[in-house]
């Protein structure tokens, strides 16, 4: 309980909220109802204001807890998405299931363990957008349930064409890439990429990926649609490039972005990443990276990079990929002593 505490505590602290277990119900609930107000929340119980005995946050649900009921607090989608921006600090983020239910699981690899044990209930018939030739699957495991998407292509070419026509000395679009770039986000501390594993399909191998529920393509510049957060959007995108940079991703556009309902972005789709390329993909469209990430690039031991990635990738993939984590801390390295630690680190909540 002091260990959650204290998350909540560093995560208030930006809201400028002191954070007190003993005193959390009247006062914590006192500032929320008029921060959500602020936003535009659609419902908020006023008269009930100084009786509540307890506040529930479980997801981006908000509950006011009262002797004789509960009392939902919604919001309008920015209130809700600025609440879920505290990030990593919440204690838990709550993943939905077939049917919008919630489901069961308290962390990632418990999400992992169900994606390996669970079983095929339904594929849809017609397959996902994209190259890659994705399918749609429902799993059950024990009555719980779950979509997912499973990926079984695996190209490995030397001296090859894209086609698009554009030779390459080594072409790599693989499920393999998925899984990997999962477990190099893992390894950086990075919670964008759904939970992927190595599954089968009958005899055929590939990538099962956790369905992202209720999500919609990523903002394009040329939309109407706009985000609500402009600026923690451009944060987002340039804490992709930077790892895009470091995999070497050649096929990142919004259709491989996706934006969740609490505004949550996630990326998928790496199969054309981690080849052989020991040069930075596009350096130039790095101007800053996220401080936490770029802890993570200088600290992470390359032995457990190899050791978690060598069942997806040869010795000479790992290679490049230790060579492009060097070359892009020297980039971001630069950066700060040109303009500064403080123009170029950053965290999501700035």
């Amino acid at each position: 309980m002091d260990a959650q505490n204290s998350r909540w505590r560093r995560a208030l602290s930006r809201l400028g909220v002191r954070f007190d277990p003993g005193e959390a119900g009247p006062a914590f609930l006192l500032f929320l109802i008029f921060f959500l107000n602020s936003l535009g929340a659609e419902r908020l119980p006023y008269v009930y204001l100084f009786i509540a005995l307890a506040l529930e946050i479980r997801g981006d649900s908000l509950s006011a807890i009262y002797e004789t009921e509960r009392v939902t607090l919604t919001a309008t989608r920015r209130a809700r998405y600025l609440v879920a921006s505290l990030g990593n600090d919440l204690p838990h983020f709550t993943w939905i299931g077939a049917n919008d239910t919630p489901l069961p699981f308290q962390n990632v690899d418990e999400i992992a363990a169900f994606l390996r044990a669970a079983k095929v209930v339904r594929m849809e018939r017609k397959r996902l957008p994209g190259i890659t030739k994705p399918r749609k699957v429902l799993l059950d495991k024990n009555g719980v349930r779950a979509w997912a998407v499973f990926r079984s292509l695996h190209r490995e070419e030397e001296n090859a064409k894209w086609e698009t026509g554009e030779f390459t000395e080594f072409l790599r679009d693989s499920y393999l890439s998925d899984i990997a770039a999962y477990e190099l986000s893992r390894i950086l501390d990075v919670d964008s990429i759904p939970p992927t594993v190595l599954w089968k399909m009958g005899r055929r191998s590939g990538s099962l990926q956790i369905w992202v529920e209720n999500a919609t393509l990523g903002y394009r510049d040329y939309e109407v649609r706009k985000p609500p957060d402009p600026e923690r959007w451009q944060r987002e995108l340039q804490r992709m490039k930077v790892f895009d940079a470091l995999i070497g991703n050649l096929d990142r556009h919004p259709g491989n972005m996706l934006v969740d309902s609490n505004e949550r972005v996630w990326w998928i789709d790496h199969t054309r990443a981690l080849g052989r390329e020991r040069e930075l993909f596009q350096p130039e469209q790095i101007e800053r990276c996220e401080r936490r990430l770029y802890e993570r690039l200088k600290s992470a031991d390359p032995a457990v990079i190899t050791e978690r990635l060598s069942p997806y990738m040869s010795q000479r993939e790992i290679d490049a990929l230790l060579e492009r984590r060097m070359k892009l801390v020297a980039l971001i390295d630069d950066l700060i002593a040109a303009k500064g630690e403080a123009s170029v680190l950053y965290t999501l909540e700035d």
